[in-house]
Formats: C-alpha cells, structure tokens, sequence
C-alpha cells in the first residue's frame, strides 16, 4: 500500500529493512531508537510516473546513492552497502537533433542545497572518469567516494540506467 500511494504523488517512501514485514514501531521496539532512524533515513526511494528505473543492485536514498555488494562468508550471501557519492538522478537520454552525441541528463542538489542540471556526453564514461567526477564536484555535488570500487560504480550506475524521459540537446550558437 505505502509504494502505490507513493508511486500516486511521486512521493518518498521507506520500508523497515528485513525479510519479514514489520512496521517501523516494531523496528523501533527491536533495535532501538538510532538504529530505526538511521535505516529510516537510509531507506527513503523516490517513487512515481517517469522515474528511472535504477541498475540491479544501485539504491537511491534523500542522503546518498548505494551500491549493494552481495559477498560470500561463511557459505551465506550478506550485502554490503558501498556509498558512492551524494543523491545524482539520472532523469533522461540525451542526443542532438540528428539523433548522435548520446548523453544523460543528470541531477543533483550542490552544496547550498539548489537543483543542479547537467546534459553530461556519453563520452565521458570512456576513461577513468575524472573528468566527470571534476565537473560533478566543480558544480557542487558535496560527495563522491574516493575508493576505486565506488568511482567504478558511479560510472557503472550512470550508464545502466535507464530513465524513461528523452531530451533533444542543442549547442549554443
């Protein structure tokens, strides 16, 4: 019920962490006060018509973008969230008016808390990612992780999504 109705407004929600369904009074109850704010705020989604539908594994919270890592021990699967930079929505494919020069456009708050917008070329993808992690912290994005695993996936996540909306890009003249 909680995700149709904020799938409705285009809404945040949130759900208590856990194979079994619980509400958040018998999360609190369980593992205390901290723990259930903490998740609570971990936990936010952004729902509703035109989202992107984010790449297996990547988590979209009002605090930061994770990385889910499943890794092996002792014969079970546990998943180990990677923080990979602050909030970046990936909202729409771009290309110019000959259909070429692919790109997406990105969004983020920067530092003072404004929306930012940025039509970023495909191309930056294609190396280590520097330059796109230069023109993202340049313009305010407050935090990317500087661990090689992170970076990766921050490239990794900005090519596998795929947002519904498609925009037409043109130079300036």
């Amino acid at each position: 019920f909680a995700e149709r109705a904020a799938k409705a407004v285009g809404g945040w929600m949130t759900l208590p962490p856990g194979e079994i369904k619980a509400d958040w009074n018998d999360f609190h109850r369980e593992h205390g006060i901290t723990r259930a704010r903490e998740a609570f705020r971990n936990g936010l989604e952004l729902c509703g018509e035109g989202r992107t539908q984010l790449p297996h594994g990547f988590r979209l919270t009002q605090e930061y973008l994770w990385y889910e890592k499943q890794v092996q021990r002792n014969g079970e699967t546990e998943i180990q969230n990677v923080k990979i930079c602050n909030p970046l929505r990936v909202t729409a494919i771009t290309c110019d008016a000959d259909g070429g020069n692919f790109g997406r456009l990105l969004e983020w708050e920067d530092t003072w808390g404004e929306l930012r917008r940025w039509a970023m070329p495909m191309e930056m993808l294609s190396g280590s990612g520097e330059e796109l992690r230069r023109v993202l912290l340049v313009n305010g994005l407050s935090y990317i992780s500087t661990t090689g695993e992170a970076r990766a996936r921050l490239m990794e996540y900005i090519s596998l999504c795929k947002p519904e909306r498609r925009v037409t890009c043109v130079s300036r003249t």
